[in-house]
């Protein structure tokens, strides 16, 4: 993929930096710059990491519009296992990579992938006035329980919000 029609590709662009989110344990970032603001940060769903073949080819095309990209790996990725960390801990690191990023280049935006969009949105609903949310695939109940809603942080929103969701979501 190419981006801002530089005649650079994307994968040139990544610089990779590693984050410190509690003593001794980190996050991996990759990094492409962009010219345009917000920088967005995508988040990866539960069974993929930010590698995987679809976070990419989303990656690749925000970079492609001129956006700073940030994508990063959950704990439980970050270490190896296949099993999502608790969800108080997957938001505090998420939190904090938010911050990283902020402080990096001001505006915000969330984007993320199923459990990555459900958490951005989780994020998104505490006073920080990020600069939308972007939720793709937003699972709105838990495997095998559509009775049992994900939804009871969404009025608390304070930004804006766009869910692609399809018909297995």
């Amino acid at each position: 993929a190419r981006a801002g029609g530089r005649g650079r590709t994307v994968a040139g662009m990544i610089t990779t930096t590693t984050v410190e989110w509690l003593p001794g344990r980190t996050v991996t970032l990759r990094h492409i710059r962009g010219h345009r603001s917000p920088a967005v940060l995508l988040a990866h769903g539960a069974g993929v990491d930010q590698d995987h073949p679809l976070q990419t080819a989303v990656r690749d095309a925000i970079a492609e519009a001129g956006f700073p990209v940030v994508t990063f790996n959950y704990p439980y990725k970050e270490e190896g296992r296949g099993r999502p960390d608790r969800a108080d801990v997957l938001l505090d690191v998420h939190g904090r990579v938010a911050e990283h990023v902020r402080n990096l280049h001001g505006r915000v935006a969330l984007v993320g992938r199923s459990m990555g969009g459900r958490l951005a949105t989780m994020l998104a609903a505490e006073p920080y006035p990020y600069s939308g949310v972007v939720a793709l695939a937003y699972p709105l109940h838990p495997i095998g329980k559509p009775e049992r809603l994900r939804i009871e942080h969404l009025p608390l929103l304070g930004t804006e919000v766009l869910m692609v969701i399809g018909d297995r979501d």
